[in-house]
């Protein structure tokens, strides 16, 4: 289910966690470990809900032990990603920051991680960042990644479910967060 009609990464996709550009690939040259960056000039701050729409969109269809923490791990990444852009001044790509209809039976889903980022914004304020500091993220199937992806590997969460497997993301089971510097 397309939950956006902007190009982003696929949830699951080894390049996920960042910034698309706009064409539906996920990097400006179509390579997702290109070094050029994506044609994005506009340095705009993400508000909160938006900060919770990527969230859930790469995140909506995982469950298990540990879901929450992910999460709000993955708000602080985007948040850090806002804040130390690297050389380009360009925040790393990632799903879009908007949501389409949300079905009645992912709302309180949605309304979780909404609160969840609530809370992370709170924390980042008080010098509180269980990413460590991570600014890239991306997830995996069967085993963490571990060697670097945009960055020295950081943490890595999960297994996690997955209730709704697709190409990039086949399997029901053994889904990982991992986080990058």
């Amino acid at each position: 289910m397309r939950i956006s009609d902007e190009s982003r990464v696929p949830a699951g996709d080894p390049a996920g966690g960042q910034w698309t550009d706009g064409g539906g690939s996920s990097a400006a040259n179509g390579n997702p470990h290109s070094s050029d960056p994506p044609q994005r000039t506009v340095r705009q701050r993400l508000t909160a809900e938006q900060i919770g729409n990527i969230v859930f969109n790469e995140t909506r269809s995982l469950s298990g032990a540990g879901i929450e923490e992910a999460r709000n791990a993955l708000a602080h990444a985007i948040r850090n990603g806002e804040d130390s852009p690297g050389p380009t001044g360009i925040p790393p790509r990632t799903a879009p920051p908007k949501v389409g209809a949300i079905p009645p039976s992912e709302a309180t889903t949605y309304q979780n991680i909404q609160d969840t980022v609530a809370q992370a914004d709170m924390d980042r304020a008080n010098g509180v960042d269980p990413s460590q500091g991570a600014t890239h993220f991306n997830m995996t199937v069967g085993a963490p990644q571990t060697s670097p992806f945009y960055g020295a590997h950081i943490r890595s969460y999960g297994p996690f479910n997955n209730s709704a497997p697709n190409p990039q993301v086949p399997s029901k089971t053994g889904v990982y967060i991992n986080l990058f510097e």
